[in-house]
């Protein structure tokens, strides 16, 4: 039961850093896209995890702010 459970984002933590690094301000869902463009196709809760595991913090864009 279960088998290999490594994460399709183990090779792209380097870049998905880079990425927010670059720009903070995209989201967790933007930063998704890219990776599909990537020809990664993953969760947002795969790249919530990614992100939680680099340490990196992530803020979600305030709409209601102006």
């Amino acid at each position: 039961m279960g088998g290999d459970r490594r994460s399709k984002l183990t090779e792209q933590a380097g870049w998905i850093a880079d990425r927010l690094a670059q720009a903070s301000e995209l989201t967790l869902g933007e930063v998704r896209d890219d990776l599909a463009r990537r020809g990664v196709a993953v969760s947002y809760a795969s790249v919530w995890r990614m992100v939680r595991r680099l340490g990196l913090r992530h803020k979600k864009k305030d709409h209601l702010r102006d």
